[in-house]
């Protein structure tokens, strides 16, 4: 089952709409659309080691603005759920001079991704820990019977404003198999195990 995931940024004071992308269960770069090019695990800037991943084929994708204002990658592994993948990670990198403006929580990344939409998500409170990258949030978050862990992560150069952002942000979600819990070692797991090439 494809779902569609579209990231969300500002540059500025311009609120951008990045482009949407069809992925999913058998999901290809072509799938995606011919502005997205397929990567391999070794060409793919994002590193995400968790538990139950390596036991899975993670799929990488990556595109750029036309104007050169950032990069997007996307990484995911999909389960055994068919109607939504084990974990879903995002990478967007704002080319130098740009900024986020503002930030999001996890609740906020989860609840707009459609392989989510119309569920009934239940979320706990927001964590706040670092690991190799800097400070992360993560918010655990259950629907039917499936435990989830929502996360994002900001950090790079700020634009010289109290409200700057940093010009890095990755964020995603990681579930465990369906009817099993997600236990707090596991989200330790899962924070430690996010990371970026240079």
């Amino acid at each position: 089952m494809n779902r569609k995931q579209a990231g969300w940024l500002a540059i500025g004071w311009t609120a951008v709409v990045l482009t949407s992308v069809q992925l999913g269960h058998g999901a290809s770069a072509q799938d995606a659309g011919p502005e997205w090019e397929s990567r391999t695990a070794e060409q793919s800037k994002i590193v995400f080691m968790a538990p139950g991943l390596e036991e899975l084929r993670g799929r990488y994708l990556r595109t750029a603005a036309e104007d050169h204002s950032y990069t997007f990658e996307i990484a995911f592994w999909s389960g055994t759920a068919a109607h939504h993948d084990k974990a879903l990670v995002e990478f967007i990198e704002l080319s130098p001079g740009r900024h986020f403006r503002s930030t999001r929580n996890p609740k906020q990344f989860v609840e707009d991704m459609a392989a989510f939409e119309g569920k009934d998500l239940a979320f706990q409170g927001v964590n706040r820990n670092g690991n190799r990258l800097g400070a992360i949030q993560s918010q655990r978050f259950v629907f039917e019977n499936v435990e989830c862990l929502g996360f994002c992560q900001y950090w790079g150069q700020s634009g010289g404003d109290s409200e700057s952002a940093g010009t890095n942000l990755l964020y995603g979600y990681y579930c465990a198999d369906p009817g099993q819990p997600l236990s707090e070692e596991t989200r330790k797991a899962v924070i430690r195990g996010l990371g970026i090439k240079d």
